[in-house]
Parts: C-alpha cells; structure tokens; sequence
C-alpha cells in the first residue's frame, strides 16, 4: 500500500481487507526525505483498532509490526494519518501467515478415536448407586 502527497496535504488513508483464513499478519510503512521542506509526517497508524507507534529519523519515518491477530472473512483495516510538507509519499507492506489446519487424516484418526471411545463407554455396565 501507498499513497502520494502534494504539499499542505492533510491525508487519511483507510485500507481494507478481507482473508479467507484465519492467522497473522506483519508489516511495515516507511517514508524518507531529504530536506524538512519537502517531507510527510506520519502522525498516526492505526491497524484493526490498535494504534502503533513509528521511529523517527533525520531522512524519514518508520514502522515495524508483527503477530497481528487476523480472522477469517471479517473486515480488516489498516489506517495511515498525516500531513505533506512539500510534496513526497509513503509506502507499506503486509504479509499474513495462516494458522495451520489439520489435514483430513488427521481429523479422521480424532474421529475414529471418538467413536471407539463411545463404543467402549456404551459396552461397560457402570452400576451408579447413591446410598
């Protein structure tokens, strides 16, 4: 993701996304610069709810993050605020690892576990008696 500025711009920038899976993500937004005239100031990042905090430097802005819990099929979003100073831009990625899911043998061998163990709890006679 990114986005350009001309200069006195005031910017909020809303990023949406939706994933089929549920897992989670990492990324990072940066800015650079060469002269306190023509420069953007990052004043907030803000992603799914959760304000994150950036490092500066003499040449930019950064930002690092990482073990972002993302759910399947619900509305992500990712929010960049700011102002341009002269003119200039930023730029971001995200990445998503998912959450391993059992491959359909392994759910087989739980449901065959269940059912013996159903089986087993139905055959014994357990005699309950309150004295």
């Amino acid at each position: 993701f990114f986005n350009d500025f001309d200069a006195g711009e005031a910017f909020d920038d809303i990023f949406t996304f939706t994933i089929p899976q549920t897992g989670t993500g990492s990324g990072s937004i940066s800015t650079s610069f060469s002269s306190d005239l023509n420069k953007i100031v990052i004043t907030d990042l803000i992603i799914n709810g959760t304000a994150y905090s950036l490092t500066n430097s003499a040449s930019g802005q950064s930002a690092t993050v990482g073990g972002i819990p993302i759910s399947a099929f619900v509305l992500n979003t990712i929010e960049v605020k700011g102002f341009a100073i002269g003119s200039g831009g930023y730029s971001g990625t995200a990445t998503f690892t998912a959450l391993p899911v059992p491959e359909t043998t392994t759910w087989a061998m739980m449901a065959a576990g269940l059912g013996v163990l159903g089986l087993a709890m139905r055959r014994r006679k357990v005699a309950v008696s309150f004295a």
